[in-house]
């Protein structure tokens, strides 16, 4: 993380999403708007010591879409994973 990027990231951390720049999973994630601030101040830590070993990025909203649950019409957020194909046409 470049020195503007740090301070960025760390002026902003309730607002961002933290993660180690070299694993994978979901482990070591910090959402900054669900975390408390014992946590955004752990990351802080974390970051000042080891800044090459951390990414931010901004949280996304998510959209809802209408779905039928116990017998009412209510928004839910849905991960919708669009998938292509493609292959020769037979024939």
């Amino acid at each position: 993380m470049r020195d503007r990027d740090r301070d960025y990231v760390l002026k902003n951390i309730a607002k961002l999403v933290v993660k180690p720049a070299n694993e994978s999973g979901g482990y070591g994630i910090m959402v900054g708007p669900h975390s408390s601030a014992a946590q955004h101040r752990k990351f802080v830590q974390l970051i000042e010591k080891d800044p090459r070993n951390y990414i931010a990025q901004p949280t996304l909203s998510l959209s809802t879409a209408p779905t039928y649950v116990d017998g009412k019409v209510q928004p839910r957020h849905l991960d919708l994973r669009p998938l292509s194909c493609r292959a020769k046409t037979l024939g």
